[in-house]
């Protein structure tokens, strides 16, 4: 199984020792703050998430937020697999130091939102957090929260 290849890391399977988190904090207990890096080469570390994707929204915007707050973005839902997840949020938690991981979690898996797009704009944006989207997944992995959206069509899915 894919462990690693120069910066690109499977954090379920690397050793953590060979991992350092650049920039963190020096206060004992305080969350650290920084990047990811390798040991060897000092490069950012690119994590490898093992998992199927389950919502896929890179091709055409989908729409959150309802009548409230509509958002249109670009969106990417990944559902990790379960053991794999609890290693990788071991590793995350204790390179970290920290033991609750807020994110975009549902019953679908992590999402990552890549675009938003204003609505009446036509211009896009960085992702915004919406405080609704926001759920909390404890190290090593804990249940994902019941926030959930409508999966969009598949990339060779061309209707509209």
């Amino acid at each position: 199984m894919f462990v690693q290849s120069g910066r690109h890391v499977n954090t379920s399977r690397i050793d953590p020792v060979q991992l350092f988190v650049d920039g963190e904090s020096d206060a004992p207990g305080q969350t650290a703050i920084g990047v990811m890096k390798v040991k060897d080469s000092k490069e950012v570390a690119v994590g490898i998430m093992l998992g199927m994707c389950t919502e896929c929204a890179l091709v055409e915007y989908l729409l959150i937020g309802g009548n409230l707050s509509p958002m249109m973005i670009h969106r990417i839902t990944i559902a990790p697999f379960k053991q794999e997840m609890r290693r990788d949020t071991s590793v995350w938690g204790w390179l970290f130091e920290f033991d609750v991981i807020p994110g975009s979690v549902s019953d679908l898996g992590f999402s990552f939102s890549t675009r938003t797009k204003k609505t009446g704009t036509g211009g896009s944006q960085s992702p915004v957090k919406s405080s609704g989207l926001l759920s909390s997944v404890k190290s090593p992995a804990g249940k994902a929260g019941s926030n959930s959206s409508q999966p969009s069509r598949g990339f060779d899915d061309h209707s509209t």
